[in-house]
C-alpha cells in the first residue's frame, strides 16, 4: 500500500470520525455558581480572562512545554546521531522512549493533579523538563543520558497537555473553559515557527549556522528557567 497512501487513509478516517462526533456534541449545561469559604467563584469570559496577568503567564508556561516537547520530538534522531553519536538504529529508538515518557507524564501528573495543587504539578513537570534540557546542553551524552534527557522533556509535555485544561478552569471557571483554554492552546501554533519543525524555523538557522543543536537547546532551557519562576508566582 505504501506509507504515503496509508497516511492519507488514516487522515480520511480521522476526519470522518471527528466530523461525525462533532454532530453528536451539545453544549454542556450551565454550571451553578460555586462558593469557596463564603466567596463566590466567578466564571470569567474570554475578554475578562485576557485582562488578567495570570492568563498570559499560563499561556507562556503552555508555550514553553509545547516548544520543548515538539522540538525534541522533531529532532531527537538528529541529536542522537550528532551529539550522542548513536547509530541509526539506536537513534530511532528515541521515538519509543518519547512515546512511553509522554504517556507516563499524562498518567503520573494527571493522577498527581488530583492530590496537590495543579499549579504545583505544572511546576514539577517544568523542573523535570528543565533538567532534561540542561542534560542535553551540559552532560556528556551517551545512550543512557540522551534517552533520559529526552524522556524528561516528553514526560512534562504529556503531563502539561493533560493537566492544563483543569488548571485553566481553576483560574477562570468552567462555563467559558472552551474559549479560555482554546486561546491559550493557540500558543502551540507559535511553536510552528519556534520549535515544531526545526528545518523551517529559527532553530534551523541557528543549528546550520553554528553546526550545533546546543544554541536551540539553550534558548528553550532559558524559557524553562523563566517559566518555572512564573509558575511559582502565577497563583
Amino acid at each position: 500500500m505504501g506509507l504515503e497512501k496509508t497516511f492519507v487513509i488514516w487522515g480520511a478516517i480521522a476526519l470522518v470520525m471527528i466530523v461525525f462526533g462533532a454532530t453528536l456534541m451539545k453544549d454542556a449545561p450551565k454550571q451553578e455558581v460555586k462558593t469557596s469559604n463564603g466567596v463566590v467563584e466567578k466564571d470569567y469570559t474570554l475578554a475578562e480572562s485576557m485582562r488578567k496577568p495570570q492568563y498570559w503567564m499560563l499561556a507562556v508556561m503552555f508555550l514553553t512545554a509545547c516548544m520543548s516537547g515538539l522540538y525534541v520530538i522533531g529532532v531527537a534522531k538528529d541529536i542522537a546521531q550528532s551529539l550522542a553519536h548513536l547509530d541509526v538504529v539506536s537513534a530511532a529508538n528515541a521515538v519509543t522512549v518519547i512515546s512511553i515518557a509522554n504517556l507516563s507524564g499524562r498518567l503520573v501528573l494527571g493522577i498527581l493533579s488530583d492530590k496537590i495543587a495543579r499549579i504545583r504539578v505544572i511546576t514539577i513537570g517544568q523542573v523535570i523538563s528543565l533538567v532534561g534540557m540542561a542534560a542535553l546542553l551540559f552532560a556528556p551524552l551517551n545512550a543512557v543520558t540522551f534517552f533520559a534527557a529526552i524522556a524528561c522533556v516528553a514526560f512534562n509535555f504529556g503531563g502539561t497537555i493533560t493537566v492544563f485544561p483543569s488548571l485553566v478552569s481553576e483560574f477562570f471557571g468552567l462555563n467559558n473553559l472552551a474559549k479560555n483554554y482554546g486561546v491559550i492552546t493557540s500558543a502551540s501554533v507559535s511553536v510552528a515557527f519556534f520549535g515544531f519543525d526545526y528545518r523551517l524555523t529559527v532553530w534551523r538557522f541557528l543549528c546550520d549556522l553554528l553546526r550545533d543543536f546546543r544554541p536551540a537547546d539553550s534558548v528553550i532551557g532559558a524559557f524553562y528557567d523563566d517559566s518555572s519562576a512564573r509558575a511559582e508566582n502565577v497563583a
